[in-house]
């Protein structure tokens, strides 16, 4: 049985094994604050946590901060949108991905969106081949990226569309994007339903079953 305590954000479930908790009790591990929870013969620990700590940290060192960062911030959006629902929000149109989810319900793109399509595709340039240059595998649009980290937003996509063609490439079909605004935005969207856990519970909807979200985003030792 879960014991509450007097601060929502501390949970007693020493009494629990991990066949025990309910889907509520593993989300509160997911998104526990400190980043590890104790229960009845092992500690769990949430790689959330982890994740937002390497990217944030990354930022910093100039051998990782071209490509760690973001590649952790989609990592975290991933968890986030396949996970977690905003019920403040109506439901997103189209079936889309984790990703596409977590941008829409977290961090106030609109849905599919060019700018959420220009991000899909830079993730998929990223994680696929460490390129800046990327498509999308739907549209066909192709995309060349350049990092600027004097934008006031986290992506301006291109003033033209690129044709995929060498004799093309100028600045004008070069899609920017400022690194650490959107790595600001993932953490906000961390807090965002940290929020709606802990002080609005009723709006926020649990996608996943407990066992899915152990197998992926927990670690128990």
């Amino acid at each position: 049985m879960t014991t509450q305590t007097g601060s929502p954000y501390i949970r007693d479930l020493s009494n629990l094994t991990l066949r025990d908790l309910s889907a509520d009790d593993v989300a509160y591990c997911h998104l526990s604050r400190r980043g590890w929870e104790q229960i009845k013969g092992c500690t769990v620990y949430t790689t959330l946590d982890d994740i937002e700590t390497e990217m944030r940290q990354s930022q910093g060192i100039v051998n990782t901060s071209s490509y760690v960062p973001l590649l952790a911030g989609f990592s975290i959006l991933e968890q986030l949108g396949s996970t977690y629902r905003n019920r403040k929000m109506k439901r997103h149109p189209t079936s889309g991905g984790g990703i596409e989810h977590a941008l829409y319900y977290f961090c106030g793109y609109p849905p599919m969106s060019p700018e959420v399509k220009a991000l899909y595709a830079l993730r998929n340039g990223l994680i696929h081949a460490a390129s800046l240059t990327s498509s999308d595998q739907g549209s066909g649009a192709r995309y060349i990226f350049r990092y600027d980290y004097n934008m006031q937003t986290a992506i301006q996509t291109a003033q033209v569309a690129w044709d995929g063609q060498f004799s093309t490439i100028d600045r004008a079909v070069m899609t920017l994007v400022n690194p650490r605004k959107l790595t600001d935005q993932v953490s906000e969207a961390i807090a965002l339903v940290r929020g709606l856990f802990f002080h609005d519970r009723d709006n926020l909807r649990i996608l996943r079953t407990p066992g899915q979200i152990i197998a992926d985003h927990l670690i128990w030792r």
